[in-house]
């Protein structure tokens, strides 16, 4: 048999040194044996060297409400959003780096943790935690979405392949359902829009998960989508790693993307049900596109390439999605 290559079982030896900008910070946390007395709640970080994007993109997919700048959404939340974001995006990289044993990961994430929640400063990657702790006070939202989202990064540094449709929603819960919960609280909405936001914010990973299928499996050695499905299609995750998926793999795209217009349907309210009028806009263009996204996705081959949106069905996507947020 030859060597496991998988790089969430490969461990990194207790001495062996950490890539930066973690390594004094987790070896001085090794030296003064806390790993196993610290608090450690939940989220991950970004290194200056940055990986290619495909990490942070996927899991924050569910972090799509969040705009990135969108004019629909009010400018002066824009930097509030903005440290959200930072925040997500700095937790995701910690979750998914390679390069971090599982042990390194909950060090860091404690760490984070501890700057959201106590304002504990320390180590430069801790920062976005400072910048979101601040956001918070300023706006009068609380921390209990943040904290969800850290909960999920642990639980994705914990956690190899997906085993139920089940699995993958209480994953959705913790990685993208909190953030558009974050966004109805900055934006002052009640409570009404919530399981249709929960649903499209489920709906926006799960598409992406089917996107970078491929890279999840042969960068992390991780599956999201279930692998009960896998089994029932008589088909191997390991197929993955082709260029070109055959019938059953196709079959299995197919279920996860039947599931994912099953959200979709559930968040088809959305547009009536949101008071303000920039996310209203906002969120009905995602809807818009994660609708022609689906379609889209079950005449294209995930495995032979990115499969991205082409510009004039984005462009008819955000007009019908405009449409709809004005119709209300």
């Amino acid at each position: 048999m030859g060597a496991d290559t998988n790089p969430r079982r490969q461990r990194r030896p207790r001495g062996g040194t950490y890539p930066a900008p973690f390594d004094g910070f987790v070896a001085a946390t090794h030296r003064d044996g806390n790993l196993e007395q610290a608090e450690m709640t939940e989220f991950h970080t970004i290194p200056p060297a940055a990986p290619p994007p495909s990490p942070a993109v996927r899991n924050i997919a569910g972090a799509a409400p969040l705009g990135r700048g969108s004019p629909l959404l009010p400018k002066h939340l824009r930097p509030h959003i903005a440290a959200f974001r930072d925040f997500a995006r700095t937790g995701d990289e910690i979750a998914d780096d390679p390069e971090l044993d599982l042990d390194a990961k909950l060090i860091c994430l404690d760490a984070l943790d501890k700057a959201l929640t106590k304002g504990e400063t320390g180590e430069a990657f801790v920062r976005p935690a400072l910048d979101l702790r601040r956001s918070l006070a300023a706006t009068g939202v609380g921390d209990a979405q943040a904290r969800q989202m850290i909960e999920g990064f642990r639980r994705d540094a914990q956690t190899g392949n997906y085993q139920t449709w089940g699995d993958l929603l209480t994953h959705c819960r913790f990685s993208a359902i909190p953030v558009g919960r974050h966004m109805m609280a900055l934006h002052g909405e009640s409570e009404a829009p919530g399981v249709a936001f929960d649903a499209l914010c489920s709906a926006l990973q799960i598409l992406t998960i089917v996107q970078e299928c491929r890279n999840d499996w042969v960068v992390r050695g991780r599956c999201y989508i279930p692998l009960t499905w896998f089994n029932q299609l008589r088909v191997s995750p390991e197929r993955l790693v082709e260029t070109r998926c055959d019938p059953r793999l196709r079959a299995v795209f197919d279920r996860t993307l039947d599931r994912v217009d099953a959200l979709l349907v559930r968040s088809a309210p959305l547009p009536q049900l949101i008071a303000h009028r920039g996310l209203r806009l906002q969120v009905s263009v995602l809807l818009a596109t994660a609708q022609a996204l689906t379609h889209h996705l079950r005449h294209r081959d995930p495995l032979a390439g990115a499969v991205r949106l082409p510009l004039p069905q984005r462009l008819w996507a955000s007009l019908r999605g405009l449409i709809m947020g004005l119709r209300r």
